[in-house]
């Protein structure tokens, strides 16, 4: 079988009790497992859904929010392990995902994250040529990691 494309689901504002203002569409979503705890020995289920500003994960049980981050220049996202984990950090914190689908993970959350260069040049200090600057840092990164399309 091919494999299944990706594809934007849009969402009625009011269709998830999480979303936040603005959000409108579900990108991707799919569960993974998250390790914490001493020595990160704890494994907990979630829910990983990542929208039109955040990726965010959930308690598949009561689908509360568990953590999340917002899609932003400074989000590095990167396959630990290929076909097995993905790590999504900020300077703030760093969370690892496992899933048999990780490196799809990894690209569509950077592909998503790239798309919205006005976005983030107008809040970014030194505008578009400081985001532009950042986004091929990125391709690069992404083209040395092996990432195509």
């Amino acid at each position: 079988a091919a494999p299944k494309k990706e594809e934007e689901i849009a969402a009625p504002a009011d269709s998830e009790p999480w979303f936040e203002e603005g959000e409108n569409k579900i990108i991707k979503k799919g569960d993974v497992t998250k390790y914490s705890g001493f020595l990160g020995m704890m494994a907990k289920k979630r829910l990983l859904v990542l929208t039109n500003l955040r990726l965010v994960y959930l308690d598949p049980s009561d689908m509360t929010i568990k953590g999340e981050f917002i899609l932003q220049p400074r989000l590095e996202v990167s396959v630990k392990e290929p076909n097995k984990s993905f790590v999504v950090k900020t300077p703030e914190k760093e969370r690892v995902f496992y899933t048999p689908d990780a490196a799809a993970w990894a690209k569509v959350i950077y592909k998503h994250e790239m798309c919205d260069l006005n976005y983030w040049a107008s809040l970014e200090e030194g505008g578009a040529q400081a985001v532009q600057q950042k986004i091929q840092e990125k391709i690069q990164q992404a083209t040395d990691a092996g990432y195509t399309g």
